[in-house]
């Protein structure tokens, strides 16, 4: 994948969860108990209790810009 900032070539990885769903938050989005966020988008849920959620992104190590494509991403 080539950085849309940049054009230079990113390394794939992943974004590890621990043990609940991954999910992108708006900066303005109000926790509950400090904790739980509702809505946003959710990248990757638990998908059993010995795994722990991944969802695929890139990093640009040149300009350090980190992307995740979210049509590729299973949403729940």
């Amino acid at each position: 994948m080539k950085c849309t900032t940049c054009d230079s070539k990113m390394a794939k990885g992943y974004l590890l969860g621990d043990r609940y769903a991954i999910k992108w938050q708006p900066e303005n989005t109000k926790l509950l108990a400090g904790v739980f966020a509702k809505g946003g988008i959710t990248l990757k849920n638990m998908s059993s209790f010995l795994r722990r959620p991944k969802t695929e992104a890139y990093v640009c190590n040149t300009c350090k810009v980190l992307t995740v494509d979210l049509k590729t991403q299973r949403q729940i």
